[in-house]
């Protein structure tokens, strides 16, 4: 393990902060960053024997490189289309309220006409046999 540091000060003080059961453990991970992450992570948390076991075993680390989000450019190409499908959300939104108020005035158009024809017809004068 000390070969993989190349500041063996590094390496003996994080190791002297764990025990020898924690050491063993991460001794057998065979991926230097995995191994880099497990013995400074034990060490600053503080986590027992078990809990260092169960993230190995759940393979915690993996998991949490996998969770991070995408790189900078695909970030930056997302907010552009949600922004242009927002600006589209918008125009929508706009049409509806317009088409609404449009469909509104028709109604009102067409009752109006309705009943002032109904109130303009004259009387049918009653015809006498």
């Amino acid at each position: 393990m000390e070969s993989d540091y190349p500041d063996k000060k590094i390496c003996d003080t994080v190791c002297s902060k764990l025990s020898w059961s924690h050491n063993r453990l991460i001794m057998r991970i065979d991926n230097l960053k995995t191994r880099n992450y497990y013995l400074t992570e034990a060490a600053q948390q503080q986590w027992s024997v078990r809990h260092l076991q169960r993230n190995i075993n759940t393979l915690y680390y993996e998991r949490l490189l996998s969770s991070q989000h995408p790189p900078l450019p695909e970030q930056k190409a997302i907010v552009q289309k949600v922004e242009k499908l927002f600006a589209i959300c918008d125009q929508l939104e706009t049409r509806i309220t317009s088409n609404q108020t449009h469909a509104e005035q028709l109604m009102q158009a067409v009752l109006q006409e309705a009943f002032s024809q109904t109130t303009k017809q004259p009387k049918q004068p009653n015809k006498r046999i």
